[in-house]
Order: structure tokens, then sequence, then C-alpha cells
């Protein structure tokens, strides 16, 4: 308190020093004598004035600071005013002031004798026919303006090409004009747009006074421009007055003659000169003056009271402080108490925490959030940058942080693939945003690596699977029994018969039945290899239809479903695998019966579409659209998009495999399946590409050959299968060697060859034990015989080798068990065809 009241103190000390002193100033100023020029007019200018019956008009150049501008009340003001009130004292004169919008129209009101004077207008010869001017009363320069990005231009010469600005009816742009005839020059209303529009960039340049543009770039407070140089046209201001009356221009001039120069330089240094105005000339200064000796007066008393309550309020208000800093101390105490506790709780988080601003820059993150992302993790940084998210199956990245700020609410992913630091995990994914006031500012995001759980999971699963095993191996040895019987019991019959010496025609009726046994036994392992592993589609042509028919048929039987057809008659045969598709039907038509409690309306519709556009995102062309519709009670809108997942199922006993799979297959003969749910039913959608192979044997071509004379090795490591295809080859009258290794079979390939009788074909097995396998073996019997041909055989119909033949060099395939007709179908494919 003590040091405030001393410089208060030390203040009004000042303060009256220097009223004092300005008093004293005043004072010796006041005794000065200010000098006076005398006015004489003549009787005739006189009685002139005398017989004035009205006002005379005087025209100011519109929007001109500071020479002709109004004041905030439409007052006229300026250097030309001070000047025009000076010549009215004297002449005790009335002028009116008119109010007119641009300089183009203040000289077409002079021409027009509307006005009696122009007050600050420049003497050129065109405009002596309208107008007398007397002696300049006010010099000012004209000056190039340019943006101060602008460091070319620094005189006249340098304005070549560019666009420059000038109040329209200047005299300086005649001046431009005849000194460079090549200049642009565009004209503008008055100097404050010319300005404007020159700070904004719609000029180059603007030609405009030196007073005028100091004067506007103060007022409007305009940062981006700089005078670049002079004209060399200065402004020497007259007063225009009207031609027709000589009396009133030498009133006019001997008033303004008569102006002392004191006066002159007083107006100039109001409204032109760039030193400040002597404080004590302003009617201001005598008002502050007034003002601050009444203050002072009151100052000094109101010390002497506001001393005696200052010291009550400082003692009240360093109470009120200390109290403050009291409370905000315990504040922020609590505060750094509740950041621990929070840093405490995040880092005890068994999993990875990131929270992040609404850019996804990472702002906090614990320990294990480290642990996890191999210390990559940076504050800072986006998130994004660091770590990837993709979708589980479809491979699609995500941006869990980015849609919860988007859609403003949580988002969980319940499995994702997590790709950082080359390497990838699976986890799971729960962003939230953080919300103030209406305004995400961010987000929290818990990330959990459910690599171990899957594990566990998919552990669970083979367990659930074997047991499924065990119950599917228990009724494909009862098939496969069944058809064991089948063929047993005719291969009897056909003995006894021979025996007998029974017609041939009845023994060839058993063996048709042994034949139809066998088929029987290899669809038995198709739909086995199919529900095992899926592999990839031995497509055949075939009617898709008539296998809709029958694997609807055979799953609803002994169910309560009603079955409804909606069938397109003019489909014709495709490629496609049979086992396969009918493997997906069986899948989608039990889920439907399933969903219907084995009651209901199951529609199947099939027809042909065509896709366009990337539709499904599948290829243009021609599609077999298989529709199943149940009426069962839909599946929920979360479980839509996971029912294609491997293992997801929500069912007590299903394994979450058998949708997963139907997908493979589809996708795998190029095609896909959509599905849609409510609680009115769902409905699963199959696309199939309608393709029709074009590599098959032409059956009449087929039925014509009788023998087939070619040389064939044949390599197998089941002397059963040896044996057999020989006696088939026979029949066909080929010749034949045989091979169980594969090493054997490479040698006599090339000791057939030197000997000068090379085989024309080799039928060779995949798998052959203890040796390389037949794929491998053929490809280095090429390199002996470049135009070998070959044929592959496999028991597993869905092998790469039998699904992509060519592929491997070979030109046609047999899926063993192989009828005789097979066998010779894929020799004439192969060295006839």
């Amino acid at each position: 308190m003590k040091n405030l009241l001393t410089c208060c103190t030390a203040k009004l000390n000042i303060c009256m020093n220097s009223i004092a002193y300005i008093l004293i100033i005043v004072f010796i100023i006041s005794c000065s004598s200010e000098d006076t020029n005398s006015l004489h007019l003549t009787p005739e200018e006189t009685k002139y004035i005398q017989s004035l019956k009205k006002p005379v008009i005087a025209a100011p150049c519109p929007d001109y600071p500071p020479i002709d501008f109004t004041d905030h009340d439409g007052n006229h003001i300026g250097l030309s005013h001070d000047y025009l009130d000076e010549i009215s004292k004297k002449l005790g004169v009335t002028f009116t002031v008119a109010t007119i919008q641009s300089w183009a129209d203040v000289l077409q009101a002079a021409k027009d004798r509307k006005v009696d004077i122009v007050l600050s207008i420049q003497d050129v010869p065109e405009r002596h026919s309208y107008l007398q001017f007397t002696k300049p009363y006010v010099r000012i320069p004209n000056v190039i303006v340019v943006q101060k990005s602008n460091t070319k231009v620094n005189n006249l010469d340098d304005l070549a090409g560019m666009k420059i600005a000038a109040v329209k009816g200047y005299a300086v742009i005649d001046f431009i004009k005849k000194k460079y005839p090549s200049f642009t020059i565009e004209t503008v209303k008055n100097e404050t747009e010319g300005l404007m529009k020159l700070s904004f960039g719609e000029y180059d340049a603007m030609i405009i006074s030196l007073s005028t543009v100091s004067y506007l770039v103060d007022t409007y407070g305009i940062t981006n421009l700089r005078i670049a140089g002079t004209v060399g046209y200065d402004w020497n201001l007259c007063i225009g007055v009207r031609s027709d009356d000589p009396v009133l221009f030498s009133i006019i001039s001997k008033a303004l003659n008569s102006i002392p120069e004191s006066k002159r330089r007083a107006i100039y240094q109001r409204w032109i000169s760039l030193a400040p105005r002597p404080f004590y000339k302003e009617k201001e200064f005598w008002y502050i003056l007034t003002v601050l000796l009444i203050g002072g007066l009151l100052v000094i008393i109101g010390i002497i009271a506001w001393n005696a309550s200052l010291r009550r309020q400082v003692k009240i208000k360093t109470q009120q402080l200390e109290d403050e800093l009291y409370w905000h101390k315990k504040t922020q105490e609590q505060l750094l108490l509740e950041k621990e506790r929070l840093l405490i709780t995040i880092q005890s988080i068994g999993d990875a925490f990131i929270s992040t601003d609404d850019k996804g820059n990472i702002i906090l993150s614990n320990k294990q959030a480290d642990v996890l992302f191999n210390n990559i993790i940076s504050l800072g940084k986006d998130v994004r940058s660091l770590v990837n998210f993709t979708e589980s199956t479809t491979q699609k990245l995500v941006d869990p942080i980015g849609e919860c700020i988007k859609l403003k609410k949580p988002v969980i992913y319940y499995h994702l693939k997590c790709q950082c630091n080359n390497r990838t995990i699976d986890v799971s994914v729960a962003s939230s945003p953080i919300e103030i006031e209406n305004t995400i500012i961010g987000a929290v995001t818990i990330i959990r690596d459910i690599t171990d759980m899957l594990a566990m999971q998919n552990e669970l699963i083979k367990l659930q699977q074997f047991e499924s095993l065990g119950i599917l191996a228990a009724g494909i040895a009862h098939d496969f029994n069944n058809i064991l019987t089948a063929i047993m019991g005719n291969a009897e019959i056909a003995s006894l018969m021979l025996l007998k010496n029974t017609k041939g025609n009845d023994v060839l009726e058993i063996i048709d039945g042994i034949k139809k046994s066998v088929k029987s036994a290899q669809s038995l392992t198709g739909q086995l290899l199919t529900y095992a592993k899926g592999g990839k589609p031995i497509k055949k042509e075939g009617n898709i239809i008539q296998l809709i028919y029958d694997t609807v048929d055979f799953m609803t039987h002994g169910s309560s479903v009603k079955v409804e057809y909606i069938v397109d008659g003019n489909i014709e045969n495709f490629d496609f695998d049979e086992h396969q598709i009918s493997h997906v039907f069986r899948n989608i038509v039990l889920n439907a019966i399933q969903a219907m409690n084995k009651s209901g309306v199951l529609t199947v519709t099939v027809k042909k579409v065509e896709l366009k556009h990337d539709v499904l995102q599948l290829p243009d062309g021609e599609y077999v659209m298989i529709k199943f519709s149940d009426t069962g009670k839909g599946i929920p809108q979360e479980h839509i998009s996971k029912i294609f997942d491997p293992y997801f199922t929500t069912k007590e006993k299903g394994t979450g495999l058998g949708l997963t799979t139907s997908l493979s297959i589809i996708r795998q003969h190029g095609g896909t399946i959509t599905v849609s749910s409510s609680d009115k039913g769902t409905e699963f959608t199959v696309y199939l590409p309608k393709i029709k192979g074009t590599v098959s044997v032409n059956e009449t071509h087929n039925a014509r050959v009788d023998s087939i004379s070619a040389h064939v090795l044949i390599l197998d490591d089941r002397q059963e299968i040896l044996d057999v295809t020989a006696g088939m080859l026979d029949i066909l009258g080929c010749t034949y060697d045989t091979a169980n290794h594969s090493d054997d079979a490479i040698n006599k390939i090339l000791t057939a060859k030197e000997r000068g009788k090379p085989f024309d074909c080799v039928l060779v097995d995949i798998t052959i034990p203890g040796s390389i396998s037949g794929v491998d073996a053929f490809a280095q019997m090429k390199k002996i015989q470049e135009k070998l041909k070959g044929i592959v055989m496999s028991g597993y119909a869905d092998n790469s080798a039998i699904a992509d033949y060519a592929q491997y060099g070979f030109s046609w395939y047999l899926v063993k068990p192989f009828t005789f007709d097979d066998l010779k179908q894929a020799l004439i494919k192969a060295t006839i065809a």
C-alpha cells in the first residue's frame, strides 16, 4: 500500500508540472501576432456581392480526402473547405456546397453552369472553355502506389503491361497517355474504390495524390501497399470559377490571395503535413486542458479519501487472495491426485489403451500398448500410420477410431487382423468418442490380443470336428458296407452264372449293377472330400435345375416344409462341379429347415440374370441366380456380417463351417452368395457364372473309335491299378508298359526314345510313395521327349493337377475309379482329338 501511494503521488506531481509548462507556452503564443493580408474590392465587385440573391454554389471533388470529403454527419470538410470558409468570412458571402457523386459529374456540372465554382481542380487547357482558374493554393505530388509484394515497380516506365487505375476525369490520365500511349488505364469512381481494389489485387498499380493515399491508408488500415515512385505530374490545385462570370472570378481570386501565409500553413499542416500539428493550436487541447485541471483538483481531493479506503480494500483483497491461493493449491493437489489415479488405472488395464485427438494423433497410451505393438507407439503420431486393421475374412482395411469419431458413437470389432512392425496378430477393437459440449475432441480405444483365445477356440472346434467326424465316419462306413455288399453280391452272382454257362447278356446285367455300385461309392467319396476341405472344383457340363430339384427334394423329405419352385425353363446346361454345388445347396436348405423348425415354406427361385458395372464385385456377364427364401425367424442384424466367418455359429451343435465352405466353393466357381434377413424370413442368393466349357470330346467321334493304336506307359504304385488299366488298354488295341516307381518310368521313356520306339502317351498317378510325384515325373519326361502326351490320374478329385491339368502340361485327366469309356475318352483327347 505504501508503494502504491508513493506511485500515485509521483504521477500527480508530473501531471501538475506538465500543466504549468503548457500554460506558459500558451501564454507566450497568445502574445504573438498573426500576419494578415488586406482585401481590396472595386465598387463594381462590392455591388456584385451586395446584389447576390442566392448563395454561390461550390462543387468539391467527391471523396478526395484530405482535400475534399465528408464527415460522419455528411458535412463537407477538408483542406478546400477550410479555404472556402476563409473566403466566406472575408467576403461575407454564403456558399452552398453541392453534393455530386463523381469527379466526371463535377466537370459536367461545371460545363452545364449548374455550379459556380469548383473548389479543387487542376488548370488544364481543355477546361478553359468553361472555367477560369485562380492561382494554385496547394501543390500535391502524384505518386505510383503498388502492393508491397511488387518490388519491380519504381517509376512509370516499370508499369508497362500492367493494369493501372486512376479516378475518372483526372488530368493526370491525359498526361500519362501522352507520354505512354500503350499503357492500359482503367478509371474508378474515386480514390477509395481504387485503393481497395488495388489492395485486393484487382489492379497492379494506381495513380493517386500523395496526400490522399496517406490519409486513406491511415484511415482504413491498409497495410499491404507501398509508394513506388512519383509520376512527375503534381497537382497544383486551383479554384475554378465559371468562365461566363468574370466579376465573380475576380472576387474569388482576390479573397483567396488575401489569405495570409500563416493561415495557409496552418490549413496545410492540419490536413497534409507529415509533421504533427502543434498541440496548443488545437481546440481539443484547451478542452482537454480544462478537463485535466478540473479532474486534477478532483483527483487531489479524491486521493485523500481514496487513500483511507484503499488500506481497507488492500487488507480485504489480500485476505481474499490468500484464500484463493489456498483453494487453488488444494485444487491443484486434487487434480494431480486424480491424474495420478487415472494414469495408474490406465497402466493397470490388461489390454492396450490408446487415447487420440479428433485427428487420430496419439495423446496417451499405456505400457500394454507398447508391449502389444513392439514399442512403436509414439505420442503425437497418427495411430493409423503405425498400425493397420483389416477384416479377418475380406482383408478390407477398417478404421475403428475414424469410424467412432465420424459416427459419434462407440464402434466394436470382435475380430480384426492387426499389422504392425512387420507382424500380424488377431485382435478385438473397441473405440469410443470423447465428447465435450456436443463436440467430439478425440477417442479412446481398447485393443485386445485374441490370438491365444482363437487358438483355444480352434482346439475346441477341432474336438467338436473329431466328434462330428466320428458320426460322419459311422455313416460313411454304413453306406460303404451297403455299396460293398451290392458289389460283392453281384460279383458272386456273375461268377456262379459263368460256372453254369449262363448267357452273356445276363452276366452283363449283373456287371452293370457292379458298375452302378462303384459310381455310388465314387459319389460318396466326392461328397466326403467336399465336406472335408472343399477343394478346387472339377467343372463339367451339367443341368443345374435338375440338381436343384434332386438336392432340395432330398433335404426336405420327411419334414413339414413346403417347397415352391419358380424356375426359368430356358436355362441351358453349363459348367460346374456337381458335388460341390450340391454341397452348397444342402447347407443352405438345411439352415432354412432348422430356421423354420422343420415347417414352413421354402421358395426356390431360379433365373438367368445379366450383371454389369461391377455389381456385387463380379465381372460383367450372364449368371444363374438361385434364391432360397424361407419363412423362418430370421437372422439378427448383428450376426449378418459374421455368418460367413469361419466357426461362427449360433447353433448348439453347429461347427460354423457350413456357410464358410459354401461361400468358398461358390467363389471358386467365379460367383458369390448374398444374404438378407428380417423377422419374416431369410434369403440366400447364389450367383453362378453361366459358362459352358470349351474342352470336351465329341461323343459322335468317340463312338466311332473302336481301337486306338498308341504306345502307352502306365505309372502307378498300385499293382491292381496297373493290371486293370493294362487290361483296358489291351482291349483298346494299345501297346503298353508299366512302372510302379517314378525313376523306373523316366528311364523307360528315355530307353524307348533311344531305341526309336518312343511312347505316345503316359498315364501317371499323382501320388507315388517313396518317389517323386507323378506330376514332377511327367515334367522330367517332357524334357526327354518334348511331344509326349500325358494323362493325370488321382483318387483325389479336388487335386489342383486334376482341376487345372492343362497348366501342368497334361492333355486330359482321369478320376479314380474310372470306366473303360473314361479311359477311352482320355486317350482320344490325348492322342487323336
